[in-house]
């Protein structure tokens, strides 16, 4: 009993010392812990933040939060110092929202994007941080696109009005 309280008492002193709040951007804790660092570069286009959360080698790692200087929030998974995962950004100065897969700072994957002053909203898949595949775009009005999306722009697939009109859309250009 006395061996299990000795190897508790050394895994809780071991966990606070990785533990340590720092605002540093150099964290040399070497290990798995929770950290506080000034970050850049975590995303495409992102600004600079502070990061909480989890981290490896004093860079974020697994789950957590940044809060950018522009306002902006991001809240997920990082790797090696990089959005890449699942999470939620929100602007700070829109309040627009984007949910779902990252890879290595930018949209990647399946995701959803919601303008909060229009509610608009794309549902469909991302690549290099565009809406590229399949997907879904809605208007406030009620309108909507389904289909292909290349290069953040409508391609080929089916608009349809909120009056019940239906258009055919080949290459961009609906009819």
């Amino acid at each position: 009993m006395r061996h299990l309280v000795s190897v508790l008492f050394l895994l809780a002193s071991a966990a606070h010392a990785v533990e340590v709040n720092t605002s540093s951007a150099n964290v040399d804790s070497g290990g798995q812990g929770t950290c506080k660092v000034a970050v850049s570069n975590v995303g495409e286009s992102m600004p600079a933040g502070n990061y909480q959360g989890q981290c490896a080698a004093g860079k974020p790692s697994g789950i957590g939060e940044v809060i950018f200087v522009n306002g902006d929030r991001f809240s997920g998974t990082f790797k090696e110092g990089r959005i890449d995962g699942k999470g939620t950004w929100v602007s700070g100065s829109s309040g627009n929202t984007y949910t779902g897969n990252w890879h290595n700072g930018k949209r990647e994957g399946a995701g959803t994007y919601s303008w909060s002053h229009s509610s608009q909203q794309y549902v469909g898949e991302w690549a290099d941080d565009k809406r590229h595949g399949k997907g879904t775009l809605t208007w406030a009005n009620g309108d909507r696109f389904e289909g292909e999306f290349r290069n953040n722009q409508q391609y080929n697939g089916t608009y349809f009005t909120a009056g019940g009109m239906t258009h055919t859309c080949y290459m961009g250009s609906c009819r």
